[in-house]
């Protein structure tokens, strides 16, 4: 039962899949062992249900939380449904290994306003090592292929490549904004006018995974978490069975404030378990799941490592220890 009554936020993610069909290193949808589904059509019949109720204040719709959209067999078709809701921008991220040249015109004319495309690392190389099922040149493909169609279309969608980037604990640059990298802006010279990068570098997720297969830079200079988080007060998450989750980071549903097939929209929003989350959040007593999130502790950066030996921790302190001591 709802105990309040307040809007909604600005942004609602429905996830079409939360199953992947690659298994990144660095993702814990690729590493966590849990069941995943496929949103079924009664449950996303119900988000469009409660979703247009709320337009405005609800003004931009992600199709995709963690797992791979075009696994689901009705991804294409869910597409324009929601856009014909009156969402201002719609939006998806895919691994594109999934989509087929044939595909690139439906997708630009579905009523996407943006789609981003995962291509990690600083080669091709890398990409393929650490987004497992991966394959670079076929990325290098459909993107082309997209592009194209984009502008048969009239540049109606924006084309984004989202790149994470592993730091060097010999050079760590984390005070610096990752950028392209080299190879990607290379391989896509001659189409580098119709697509955007958005680069960052490769965090531990709240999740506290992936453990095993990563060495940690904690940057832990003195760090005052914000009194509100934009994550959890703008966005509203619908996982594919229907659950509704704290956070985008949540990937391993370890939250659930309540079912879009049991509550409703503004139930769930209102209710109890969404609120004193927020309220716990507020007054600094952490839930779990933000106690482990960069917000709260300063970000934690991945770092590759080439043996199975249990993970080491640096600390960005013990650098600057280790400088004044030069000194």
């Amino acid at each position: 039962m709802s105990i309040n009554k307040r809007p909604l936020p600005p942004v609602v993610r429905i996830e079409p899949s939360s199953a992947c069909n690659l298994k990144c290193s660095h993702c814990p949808t690729g590493v966590f062992q849990m069941a995943r589904t496929i949103m079924k059509p009664d449950v996303f019949e119900r988000c469009l249900e409660e979703i247009k109720k709320h337009i405005p204040p609800l003004r931009v719709c992600s199709l995709y939380q963690g797992g791979e959209p075009f696994l689901n067999k009705h991804f294409m078709t869910m597409i324009p449904r929601v856009k014909a809701l009156g969402f201002p921008l719609v939006k998806t991220v895919s691994n594109g290994m999934l989509i087929k040249p044939e595909m690139c015109d439906d997708i630009i004319t579905s009523g996407l306003d943006e789609i981003e495309l995962s291509m990690d690392g600083h080669s091709p190389e890398e990409n393929d090592r650490v987004r497992i099922n991966s394959q670079f040149e076929r990325l290098n493909m459909i993107l082309h292929k997209l592009v194209e169609a984009n502008r048969r279309h009239g540049n109606r969608v924006k084309m984004v490549i989202s790149s994470t980037q592993f730091i060097s604990l010999d050079n760590p640059k984390i005070d610096e904004a990752a950028g392209p990298p080299a190879y990607l802006e290379a391989a896509f010279a001659d189409i580098i006018d119709g697509i955007h990068f958005k680069p960052t570098w490769a965090r531990l997720w709240p999740s506290e995974l992936p453990a095993e297969g990563y060495d940690m830079l904690h940057d832990d200079r003195p760090h005052v978490p914000p009194a509100r988080c934009d994550i959890l007060d703008d966005m509203i998450n619908i996982r594919a069975d229907g659950r509704v989750v704290a956070c985008c980071y949540d990937l391993t549903s370890s939250t659930n404030f309540g079912n879009i097939m049991e509550m409703s929209l503004q139930e769930i929003w209102d209710g109890l378990p969404s609120l004193s989350f927020r309220k716990d959040y507020e007054s600094g007593n952490y839930p779990e799941l933000c106690q482990n999130c960069m917000l709260v502790t300063g970000p934690k950066y991945l770092l590759h490592k080439d043996s199975d030996r249990p993970r080491v921790i640096h600390r960005v302190s013990d650098f600057s220890q280790q400088e004044s001591a030069a000194e």
